[in-house]
């Protein structure tokens, strides 16, 4: 009897150390192929790190066969330090992958491909041009695509 109890003191103890151990989940999105990445720290130690497709990121592999090196935006953060207490960090990522592959089908295959390509030649470039890029000629191909069903306005 004596030894379920100390049994059972150790095992309360070890979840209390646990849930008040400080930890940190991140989860990030590819700029390029819009795959998904989860991390998690335990103790400041990595203790998870996956990656897994979508739908998304399964069309851009087809497209773009030999792509492996993503460029992860963070999506959302959770810090917990020692204690109860907890931060949050919510929202989205900067790409356009995703709207490019959802408006595939209003846009039609050659328009999303040429629109794709200009994205990721946008992508190479410093990040204030690539926000330029999303905040203008981006968001005006697909408003104005979608809306007229007009092809997508090239560059001069």
């Amino acid at each position: 009897m004596r030894r379920w109890l100390i049994a059972g003191a150790v095992v309360v103890a070890v979840l209390v150390v646990l849930g008040l151990a400080p930890y940190r989940n991140r989860s990030s999105g590819c700029l390029f192929c819009g795959a998904n990445r989860y991390e998690s720290w335990w103790f400041g130690l990595k203790a998870a790190d996956w990656v897994t497709q979508t739908e998304c990121s399964r069309w851009i592999r087809g497209i773009y066969p030999e792509h492996s090196s993503h460029r992860w935006s963070m999506r959302s953060v959770m810090i917990k330090g020692w204690g109860l207490g907890r931060t949050f960090g919510c929202g989205t990522y900067a790409g356009g992958t995703e709207a490019i592959h959802h408006f595939r089908s209003e846009l039609g295959e050659e328009r999303t491909r040429d629109l794709l390509t200009r994205y990721h030649s946008a992508l190479q470039g410093d990040p204030d041009s690539f926000k330029r890029f999303l905040r203008s000629e981006f968001a005006a191909a697909l408003t104005n695509g979608l809306a007229r069903g007009e092809s997508i306005p090239r560059e001069p």
